[in-house]
């Protein structure tokens, strides 16, 4: 694999993501993504050799992205420090291609024929909207959210394709394509962020390997479709498995990482037991007839729709949706965040702390007189959050 050694003077990468220039460790080498005349995608450990005084760490500690370059049809190297992704994982991995815990392995990250554990051939027909991990050969795939390496102002979302597999659609954080607001792999939503610093920042967190898939999770083997009705509503409770395994049964839960849905977890009754639909607990096999688990009008009978705080919350009298955070007109200890996905989800400040609508930081603070009595003036509303007309 070639690779380029720049000047021996300490050069402050510039790293451009999306338009916007973003200042990253400080580097004097760069990193070829080509094997002869072929461009690979994937991740790359930092050779022993090109790690020097100027850099943080040891090499170990650094791996190389090598992200489609659409427009030039090849790939670039882009260097990145695990521990700016994670502290406790500040070693690359050139086996799990991931950043890790442990050291024991960086040795095995300088042996040439290592270099392809993590990349793979690059075609100018590949996406970078891949539902998968780095590793070649994976058939690990992951279901939610994922950043858009190459637009701030989109993400991706990793849908069930089937049992096994997942595939990536994309989304717009606005409607009309505001700039101020971007995905953000910190919430794992769209904000709007009106600090260039912070803007800057997220923008660098995103576009970190490491943090591919914070908001997402492995997609188990089984639709998220199991949880839901035919008008999309999902619920909570147990449904019967749809397949010939009868011991199996499914546990729709509440998915943290999405206000409003659920997913599927896998159950199985004790040995001798199936799954009873009507009964909905399992059952001695002797002389069990598991028919009834296959009639689409018992699918959901053990479970119940999830309650849902539907967007009224952040719509003031004339209908117009407010995005920010609002107060709770029932706790004062907890507020709405008005999310631009038009989905307020409840959040809850920390410790003895309240939620205060006249703070200069429109947040959680210390109890003081009359905060709460504030937060439900009609006046004061929407005093921490803006219309969507003004985008």
């Amino acid at each position: 694999m070639q690779r380029i050694l720049l000047l021996p003077t300490i050069l402050y990468l510039a790293e451009v993501i999306y338009g916007v220039p973003v200042i990253v460790t400080p580097i004097i080498v760069a990193v070829d993504c080509s094997i002869g005349i072929d461009w690979y995608k994937g991740l790359l450990p930092l050779p022993r050799q090109e790690h020097n005084e100027s850099m943080e760490g040891v090499a170990c500690n650094y791996l190389v992205h090598c992200k489609i370059d659409p427009e030039k049809n090849k790939t670039t190297g882009v260097l990145h420090y695990c521990p700016d992704a994670n502290s406790t994982k500040p070693f690359f991995n050139i086996h799990t291609c991931e950043c890790f815990e442990e050291d024991d392995f960086c040795a095995d990250n300088d042996i040439p024929a290592n270099n392809k554990n993590c990349i793979t051939k690059y075609n100018q027909t590949d996406n970078e909207e891949s539902c998968q991990n780095f590793e070649p050969n994976s058939k690990t795939y992951y279901i939610d959210h994922f950043p858009n390496l190459r637009d701030p102002k989109k993400f991706w979302q990793c849908k069930p394709l089937n049992m096994t597999h997942t595939t990536a659609e994309s989304f717009n954080c606005s409607d009309n394509n505001n700039d101020r607001i971007i995905w953000d792999q910190n919430s794992c939503q769209c904000e709007n962020i009106k600090d260039e610093a912070l803007r800057n920042a997220t923008i660098k967190l995103n576009s970190h390997p490491a943090n591919r898939f914070k908001c997402a999770h492995q997609h188990g083997g089984v639709s998220t479709d199991v949880c839901k009705d035919d008008t999309g509503r999902f619920y909570l409770g147990k449904v019967a498995n749809r397949g010939l395994d009868q011991s199996l049964f499914l546990e729709c839960i509440e998915d943290d990482n999405i206000y409003g849905t659920s997913t599927p977890i896998e159950n199985y009754c004790d040995p001798d037991q199936l799954f009873d639909i009507l009964t909905c607990n399992c059952t001695d096999a002797d002389g069990f007839d598991p028919s009834e688990n296959f009639n689409p009008e018992h699918h959901k009978r053990c479970a119940t729709p999830i309650a849902i705080e539907d967007e009224e919350s952040c719509r003031d009298e004339n209908g117009i949706y407010h995005i920010g955070v609002i107060p709770h007109q029932k706790t004062c200890s907890k507020f709405w965040n008005c999310g631009v996905n038009r989905i307020p989800t409840v959040q809850s400040c920390p410790d003895d702390l309240v939620f205060n609508v006249k703070s200069t930081f429109c947040g959680c603070d210390h109890p003081q007189l009359n905060s709460c009595e504030e937060n439900l003036k009609v006046e004061n509303k929407f005093l921490c959050a803006t219309n969507t007309t003004s985008f």
